[in-house]
């Protein structure tokens, strides 16, 4: 598989025959809807991620669904003012133009290979922003009492979720997990508060009896 970026320094040549996937996340307005929904967008909003679909190519330009041979647009590329090149997304019907964020190129592997690594790489993407949110929070849970090793569980059934498929019950369990995870901290942290009130009323009385 091979990740082109949103700007290369050289001209961006798609091989003829290749299977193709995009990502672009400021998509023309213009696109018709059920060729926006082909492309990965949003995926640094958790919870609202959209995977791309795999489609195909046969001369490095004409963009076809790989079910029916449907053209659903034609690829160009744009030489920018700092020299740098964009590759873009073309729609006719109607005219719409969207530059591309990432294309990911499959020249060799199977329809079915090609979904695997697609499917792993995108998942990857979002495991790892949804784990940047968490770590922050993580952080601030873990100056309230929660472990390092409760943390680390949760982030586990995060990535598991998403890499799963089962994203909304693996969230609900990472959701309980921490609830219990805040619980039992929070209890730690009411029996030491206690005992130091204790070990001060001591300290006082302690205190009190010797200045008599």
């Amino acid at each position: 598989m091979q990740t082109i970026p949103i700007a290369t320094r050289e001209e961006t040549k798609i091989p003829a025959g290749s299977y193709i996937a995009f990502r672009a996340e400021n998509i023309s307005y213009k696109m018709p809807e059920n060729i926006q929904e082909m492309f990965a967008r949003h995926l640094t909003s958790s919870g609202k991620e959209c995977y791309p679909t795999l489609l195909y190519t046969p001369d490095g330009t004409t963009v076809q669904t790989i079910d029916d041979g449907e053209v659903v647009g034609t690829l160009a590329t744009k030489k920018e003012r700092n020299g740098n090149y964009s590759l873009l997304f073309r729609t006719s019907n109607p005219e719409s133009e969207t530059t591309i964020l990432t294309t990911y190129v499959f020249e060799t592997e199977t329809v079915e290979e090609c979904i695997a690594l697609l499917d792993k790489c995108i998942s990857e993407l979002v495991v790892q922003n949804r784990l940047a949110t968490w770590r922050f929070r993580a952080v601030a849970l873990q100056e309230r009492g929660v472990t390092h090793e409760e943390t680390k569980n949760i982030e586990s059934l995060i990535a598991e979720a998403v890499h799963t498929g089962n994203t909304t019950e693996g969230l609900i369990t990472a959701e309980k997990v921490l609830r219990e995870a805040v619980v039992n901290a929070s209890a730690v942290l009411k029996a030491q508060t206690e005992a130091a009130r204790e070990t001060w009323k001591k300290v006082k009385e302690e205190t009190r009896n010797g200045n008599q």
